[in-house]
């Protein structure tokens, strides 16, 4: 099950079955109960996550983080998080609370690194493909922000 969840997953588009299942191998395993906390803003993040059951929302949070100001996006199974972390290890651009039970696997960005410096054609692959979604989720975030953006210059007109 596992393994057909990451071959269905945009994210390994044309990587080979056998890197695949080398990933799962080197798996492991998150469990969240709900309201729980699977990494907040700010937290230095080493890889990356997709989850396998349950529902996530992306967050953003008040410094404190005592607060959720707004959710960004409700991920589903299928759905991966963290993905910035993979090409560098940086501080976490967002939160992600379980908004139930959810089974998350996480993928450690160290060995995926190494295998981009080998010049695996798989992580290659991976890659662009990251490079893929963070290209549609700036588009979306620039939506986001142009919207906010009119609401504000409409309120003061």
């Amino acid at each position: 099950m596992i393994l057909e969840t990451l071959a269905n997953n945009s994210l390994f588009h044309n990587v080979s079955e056998d890197y695949l299942q080398m990933m799962v191998a080197n798996r492991i395993e998150v469990n969240l109960d709900p309201d729980e906390f699977l990494f907040h803003q700010g937290d230095l993040g080493k890889g990356m996550y997709i989850l396998v059951e349950g529902t996530i929302d992306v967050v953003l949070e008040t410094d404190d983080r005592k607060k959720i100001l707004k959710v960004l996006a409700t991920l589903q199974p299928g759905e991966y998080v963290g993905e910035v972390c993979m090409l560098s290890p940086q501080e976490r651009t967002a939160g992600v609370h379980a908004k139930n039970k959810a089974k998350l696997l996480y993928i450690d960005a160290q060995h995926f690194l190494r295998d981009i410096d080998d010049k695996d054609p798989n992580a290659l692959q991976i890659s662009h493909n990251v490079a893929l979604t963070l290209s549609e989720r700036l588009k979306k975030a620039n939506a986001l922000v142009a919207s906010l953006s009119r609401d504000n210059l409409s309120a003061i007109v």
